[in-house]
Parts: C-alpha cells; sequence; structure tokens
C-alpha cells in the first residue's frame, strides 16, 4: 500500500503503518481526551486524561490488529499466502493473495476476525469487574476497550462486502449454489445496500447539525460502496484482485482476497470529542451503542 511503513512482522508476517493510521490515532486521542473520558469520568486531571486518551487509542489498534492476526493465521493455516497486515484509517486490511479453494475456508477465514474482537471485548470486560466503581483511570480504559471491541466484532458480521459478514454471506451462498460468481454478486449487493444507508445516515446526521459526525459516517459509506461495487465485477480466476484498501489507493480492480477490518470508531461520537446528537452515545448506565470501530 502506497504511504506505508514497515513496523514490524509476527509470525513470520509483515505488519505495516499506513501514515492515515496516524491521522485517526491523533484524532480518537483528542475525542477520548476532551470528551469520553472527562464525560464518564469526571475529576481526573488534565494529563492523566490524555494518558488515558492515547493508551486507550493504542491498544485500541493493537485489538484491530489482533484481529487482522486471526484472519491471516487462518488463511495461512489453510494454505493460502498472506503477504503483510496493513493498519490504516478505517482500521486493518490482510493482505491473503489466494482466492480461498472452497466456501468452508472462505467462511472459517472471515468468521475468526470479528470473534477475535467478540473475545478482546469479552476479556476486557471481565477485567473490569473488580474495577466497577472505583473511577480509575484502568477502569476507563477497559470500558472503552470492552465497548469498542464488541461492537467492531458486530459491525463486522454485517452480512455485506467488505465487511467480513460479506464474506461469510458469500461462503454461504456459496455452497449452497455451488457458484463463487453469484455468491460475490449477492455479497456486493448487499453490501451496496448497507454502503447506501449509511450515506443516507451521514446526510440525515448533517441535517441535524451534526456536521463533522455526518461527513465521517458518508465517508465510511462511500468506502463501503467503492468495495462493494468494485466486487461485482469478480470472476473466478482473478486471483490476484481484492477488496483491499490498498487497491483503490492503487487502482487495481478488487475482489475479495483481502480481509477487511474496518473500525467505525466515531459512529456515536462527534470527532471533536463529544456525543454525537441524535446518536446514543455509552454509559455505564445505558445501554452500550457506541465505537465499535468497525
Amino acid at each position: 500500500m502506497p504511504g506505508s511503513f514497515r513496523i514490524g512482522k509476527i509470525a513470520g508476517i509483515d505488519i505495516d503503518i499506513h501514515v492515515s493510521w496516524i491521522i485517526i490515532l491523533v484524532l480518537l486521542t483528542v475525542s477520548l481526551a476532551t470528551g469520553w473520558f472527562p464525560q464518564l469520568y469526571p475529576g481526573w486531571s488534565s494529563a492523566t486524561y490524555w494518558v488515558a486518551g492515547l493508551i486507550s487509542a493504542l491498544l485500541l489498534f493493537v485489538s484491530v490488529l489482533f484481529h487482522e492476526l486471526a484472519h491471516s493465521l487462518v488463511a495461512r493455516r489453510r494454505g493460502l499466502p498472506v503477504k503483510n497486515i496493513t493498519l490504516f484509517i478505517f482500521g486493518g486490511v490482510s493482505n491473503i493473495e489466494q482466492e480461498p479453494k472452497s466456501p468452508g475456508v472462505e467462511f472459517q477465514v472471515a468468521v475468526v476476525g470479528p470473534l477475535t474482537s467478540l473475545l478482546i471485548g469479552a476479556i476486557c470486560y471481565l477485567l473490569l469487574l473488580p474495577l466497577r466503581g472505583t473511577h480509575s483511570p484502568l477502569e476507563g480504559i477497559l470500558f472503552y476497550l470492552a465497548v469498542t471491541n464488541v461492537l467492531l466484532g458486530v459491525f463486522n458480521l454485517i452480512p455485506g462486502f467488505p465487511l467480513d459478514g460479506g464474506r461469510v454471506l458469500r461462503s454461504i451462498v456459496w455452497k449452497i449454489t455451488g457458484s463463487l460468481t453469484k455468491a460475490t454478486r449477492i455479497a456486493s449487493i448487499s453490501g451496496q445496500v448497507i454502503a447506501y444507508l449509511f450515506i443516507l445516515w451521514g446526510i440525515w446526521q448533517l441535517f441535524t447539525g451534526n456536521v463533522l459526525n455526518g461527513i465521517w459516517i458518508g465517508f465510511i459509506g462511500w468506502f463501503l460502496l467503492s468495495a462493494a461495487q468494485s466486487a461485482a465485477t469478480f470472476r473466478p480466476g482473478d486471483a490476484r484482485r481484492s477488496a483491499g484498501w490498498s487497491d483503490y489507493a492503487q487502482r487495481y480492480p478488487p475482489c475479495s482476497t483481502r480481509a477487511v477490518g474496518i473500525h467505525p470508531c466515531w459512529l456515536g461520537h462527534d470527532p471533536r470529542g463529544a456525543p454525537a446528537r441524535g446518536v446514543p452515545a455509552a454509559k455505564p448506565e445505558r445501554c452500550l451503542t457506541l465505537n465499535g470501530r468497525s
């Protein structure tokens, strides 16, 4: 992916960071330090808010990395070569260089990412339980990670390309029909419908006065729409084409050999730090509906 640099290697898989990741790291840290933590945990010092915000943002992307590693390790175990993992502004992408050879392999590679996120969220919640009511920074960080990882897992199970759920849907249709082309077309159509819903949600946010959140949600919808429309051009045998972010940057026609983990870290959250108007925010005493970004 142009604009990426390598930071290391895990289990023989190169780990890259795109420059856009730095932007989202800064924005997320600012949002947490000036909005999320001050509202949920008043009384901390200013320095504590900023340190907790930075640690939470970094650990969130560590969680995203584990999500992508799960995809990559299962893919490699099933005989699919993995080039690298790249963290970027929307989350992460695993560069799996071949199409799955069967619907079962597709299903396993796709579903393991969201399951990993849900597992991380559950672990963070269990670690949080003894700290409930302490009002400590550790409680705040664990609460944030529990919320975002659960929602990251749920969001990526939405049944539309390029999300993991779209690949799960494709594997099921592929198994039923025996046609990879037909399965890809159905998953692509589902992804386009979901993308348009995100775009409409973003427009609604704009009209309700939440301009920055509306722009961000609309941008996510545009990204999903581009990937879903490109996937519709897939034909079996296009082994080098994929639904990864770098394909758009390089203007390659994508299909489906990348596992894309979208992290909607601003959903329900104004990038300036305040909860978005008209979108429920996650609070300890309310239903958790915020941040998961995918």
